[in-house]
């Protein structure tokens, strides 16, 4: 639901005083703001009305536009980058949607579900048949909605990490598009940034890791991917050592830990 918007010329006003492509975009968003409907009116301590909130819903989901090439262009499906409540109204569709799903499949459904936002795993005793007619009738379920999936009894990818399923380890993942463009050395950035950014990569790596060995041979890519950016022999081999020092029982463990944590939202 948060996927690439489709744009479209803004129209003139219709003689109802409507306009045309508002309109359209209020009938591509209505399955959204029934997922909304759904999450709001099972409140326990509704402040807000769920009218209000869905009323101001539709005013950010449809009042976006911009100009390209002289042209006025208003966005009539998806979310538009950077808005606060696309990561939430995405959850909210595709809990939704899931809810619609298991209501109404009248077949065999997975053993374990969970799902990240739009990114799903889930574990099945079924019939491979049986499992390909589940994926086919969630595909076609929606129209905004396609599911991509990878079936394996050995492995699988899952947001960052590969989960082998033998022995339940997790190792690092790095999708195809995966660019690995960090910030370059020779950037304006304080030096303490920059020196920063190794560490915390390789700790990221750590965590994602549950064998030393995988730690190893991801920090090893991780560094090269540093050495193509420019940076210094001695900043990677001292965030080496910080990580080496670091075990899977350790690693949340802070050197002080009455220092003031300052937490901000990301969005």
């Amino acid at each position: 639901p948060a996927g690439l918007p489709n744009t479209g010329p803004v129209a003139p006003p219709a003689d109802n005083g409507i306009d045309n492509t508002t309109g359209l975009a209020r009938e591509l968003h209505s399955d959204g703001l029934q997922a909304l409907q759904f999450f709001l009116d099972r409140r326990t301590n509704p402040l807000v009305s769920t009218s209000a909130l869905l009323r101001l819903a539709e005013l950010v989901l449809t009042l976006n536009s911009f100009q390209f090439n002289d042209q006025f262009f208003e966005q009539i499906s998806g979310v538009a980058m950077g808005t606060k409540m696309g990561p939430s109204y995405a959850c909210l569709f595709m809990g939704h949607l899931e809810h619609l799903v298991w209501n109404s499949y009248d077949g065999p459904l997975p053993s374990v579900y969970h799902r990240y936002i739009d990114d799903c795993i889930g574990i099945t005793d079924m019939l491979e048949a049986d499992l390909s007619r589940f994926i086919n009738f969630i595909n076609v379920f929606n129209p905004a909605i396609r599911f991509t999936s990878h079936i394996s009894t050995s492995c699988v990818n899952f947001l960052d990490i590969t989960i082998t399923l033998s022995t339940i380890t997790t190792s690092v993942y790095y999708k195809p598009t995966d660019t690995h463009s960090f910030l370059l050395y020779t950037s304006s950035h304080p030096q303490a940034c920059r020196d920063s950014l190794p560490f915390s990569q390789l700790l990221y790596l750590r965590r994602l890791c549950s064998e030393d060995d995988d730690v190893l041979d991801g920090a090893h890519e991780m560094l090269d991917f540093f050495r193509k950016h420019l940076y210094p022999e001695k900043v990677l081999v001292s965030a080496m050592h910080r990580v080496q020092k670091i075990t899977l029982t350790n690693q949340h463990n802070t050197a002080n830990s009455d220092r003031v944590k300052l937490i901000l939202t990301f969005h």
